[in-house]
């Protein structure tokens, strides 16, 4: 009978323990070459899908532009042309129409000047001590004044403490969110804003019972370039809360959203609270 005699790894040629050693690292290249391999193809994917959002965005600000532009410039044609004919009354709603369109075009404007300083870095801020509940109270007031098609409530839970921000900055989160929650909501409906402070954090959120929004467009939402793939869109350039959510993060912040679709959106702006 033949005896089977096991082989001492001293006994390996040094051919062999060569093989081994060179199938290693073959093996390491091959799988290293593998994940170099996906990691750019992701890259090509991603820098596809920004082209691909930078050339609609480019597309919507072009449409963005020229609706508001063709209005003011059609009524202040008209309005020149036609003075002594209109009525006080026509006068009035065309120079009206100019105002509004011109206060759209300054938007617009502003949100692609404020995503450029913040991709650039040089987007500015003023901290100093600033008191949240006088901040809710004050925009909640000027947004009433600017519609009649629905109302806006404020709920403020005293004490309510100051923190370390920039007061316009925060304001100009805040609008964003108030304006978007009218922009979506039924004529008739009510918008509620409320701060209050929990878990060593201060709170602002804007609720509204709007068309809300899907699960799959909540991330998109707050990308830049992004917008929602469903049906539930309005005017505009769709950089409002990617501004407002980098405001946020400035502050060690953070801004998300709650939403079911059909049963509207809350978004809620956290700040650290003081010490």
């Amino acid at each position: 009978m033949l005896s089977l005699v096991r082989r001492e790894p001293d006994s390996f040629s040094r051919q062999e323990i060569e093989l081994t050693a060179l199938l290693g690292r073959l093996v390491a290249s091959a799988v290293q070459n593998i994940r170099a391999y996906e990691a750019e193809r992701k890259t090509v994917e991603e820098l596809r899908r920004l082209s691909a959002l930078r050339a609609d965005f480019v597309s919507l600000v072009s449409h963005e532009l020229r609706t508001p532009m063709a209005a003011v410039i059609g009524s202040a044609r008209t309005l020149q042309q036609r003075w002594r004919e209109l009525t006080p009354e026509q006068r009035e709603s065309f120079l009206e129409l100019i105002s509004g369109e011109t206060n759209r075009l300054a938007t617009l404007i502003g949100d692609v000047l404020d995503t450029s300083r913040i991709e650039a870095g040089t987007f500015s801020f003023r901290f100093g001590d600033v008191d949240l509940g006088e901040l809710v109270r004050d925009s909640v007031a000027t947004a009433e004044l600017a519609t009649d098609e629905v109302s806006v409530r404020a709920e403020v839970r005293d004490p309510l403490p100051r923190v370390r921000g920039d007061a316009e900055r925060l304001r100009q989160v805040l609008m964003n969110l108030i304006d978007n929650a009218i922009k979506y909501s039924p004529a008739g409906d009510a918008i509620n804003v409320r701060a209050y402070a929990e878990d060593g954090h201060v709170r602002i959120a804007v609720s509204d019972n709007g068309p809300g929004v899907a699960r799959e467009d909540q991330r998109l939402i707050f990308e830049k370039f992004g917008r929602v793939t469903s049906g539930n869109t309005r005017p505009g350039t769709g950089l409002g809360l990617f501004i407002a959510r980098s405001i946020a993060e400035a502050h060690g912040g953070t801004l998300d959203v709650h939403s079911v679709p059909q049963h509207g959106a809350t978004f809620t702006l956290q700040l650290p609270g003081p010490g």
